[in-house]
């Protein structure tokens, strides 16, 4: 992305915001590398965060001066034509790699090959990384995500009994026998913007809550609640962060090596990769503009496969990512490095998570 264009104001009022009640999108092309919106929506590992690295876990909230708010906007929000069924397509993607996968691509090239989303040409590549990477990728599609994690819960699963595990999970069955409907999911980003928000008890009250790389709740559970699904890591993380917690990482090169480690590690909880069409997919609903799509795109992308309409945005902050005087996430002070404001097509994602909104497939709080 180049040059600084005009700022550009998307959206309605009652979407973002300091106070959760409005926001303006101030789409400038420098913005942080791993917000949602150029504007910036700051929330996921990406979305306002620096997830090309080890997430730290901040030791207190830290005190910043007071955040100034911003207007309402005026302007509407059309809604693309066919983003609904870009949308509800996704639930027929293959979300995270198995087995089966790497066996059904062999010899075939990878969607968006050598692009700064997957450095792979071929699947090949992946499937050759590690010796030990088939033992732990599920062995075939997970119908059921949550049901997996929920056996992960209970201590009747491992990564090493992956083969076990999923053999019971032929359908959506999930408590008492009875065939779920879709759960409804939180999307929790880590914008700074949460320590004036009290979120806790509109998280928690979601079957499925997503939450990013450092995103942290021990400290800050009356503005972020308590409840963690999946953690969405941008790099081969796998260390879960909140009891009974599942992990899913983006892994776009040999990276995946040091996740095969660190996976072997914490063989007790759920890990998984993302499957690398996914990532594709998620990043062409920005018409595959930017370098790649942040990881708050991603985690939104995972959320709308898995779960009911509308998936509940938490911490996603609209603007003053850059101020040095407002806090970038709610549990540090850390900004991405310099360079990282080129990688992610935040206007567009700006754009398309209002869209979202108003086609009724997302709710942002």
């Amino acid at each position: 992305l180049a040059g600084s264009p005009p700022p550009l104001v998307l959206g309605r009022p009652g979407v973002g915001g300091s106070t959760g009640r409005g926001a303006r999108l101030e789409a400038q092309e420098a913005a942080t590398g791993s917000g949602v919106t150029a504007a910036t929506v700051s929330g996921g590992e990406g979305v306002g965060s620096t997830g090309e690295f080890p997430p730290q876990e901040a030791g207190g909230r830290g005190v910043g001066p007071e955040r100034r708010g911003s207007a309402p906007p005026e302007s509407p929000v059309e809604v693309r034509e066919g983003l609904r069924e870009r949308v509800e397509a996704l639930r027929g993607q293959a979300l995270v790699l198995t087995r089966q996968r790497l066996q059904e691509k062999h010899g075939q090239e990878v969607s968006c090959a050598k692009s700064g989303v997957v450095a792979f040409r071929k699947w090949d590549e992946l499937a050759s990384s590690h010796h030990d990477l088939n033992a732990l990728l599920p062995p075939k599609a997970v119908p059921d995500l949550r049901a997996l994690v929920a056996g992960f819960s209970r201590g009747e699963c491992t990564m090493a009994s992956l083969d076990q595990c999923t053999a019971s999970l032929g359908n959506t069955a999930l408590k008492g026998g009875e065939t779920s409907t879709l759960p409804t999911c939180a999307v929790v980003g880590n914008s700074g913007k949460l320590l004036g928000e009290y979120h806790s008890a509109a998280i928690d009250a979601h079957d499925v809550v997503v939450r990013f790389n450092g995103g942290i709740t021990r400290g800050y559970e009356e503005h972020v609640g308590t409840k963690s699904t999946f953690r969405l890591y941008n790099g081969p993380y796998t260390t879960p962060r909140a009891p009974g917690e599942a992990t899913v990482a983006q892994i776009r090169d040999l990276a995946s090596r040091a996740w095969v480690k660190s996976a072997a590690k914490h063989d007790a909880s759920f890990s998984a990769l993302f499957d690398l069409d996914f990532l594709c997919t998620a990043w062409d609903l920005v018409d595959r503009a930017g370098l790649r799509p942040s990881s708050g795109l991603v985690g939104v992308a995972f959320a709308l496969s898995q779960c009911s309409f509308p998936v509940a945005v938490f911490g996603f902050q609209y603007s003053q990512y850059f101020d040095p005087d407002v806090q970038p996430h709610y549990y540090d002070w850390e900004r991405p490095k310099p360079g990282r404001e080129h990688v992610h097509p935040f206007s567009e994602e700006a754009r398309l998570l209002l869209e979202l909104e108003v086609a009724g497939l997302v709710t942002l709080n």
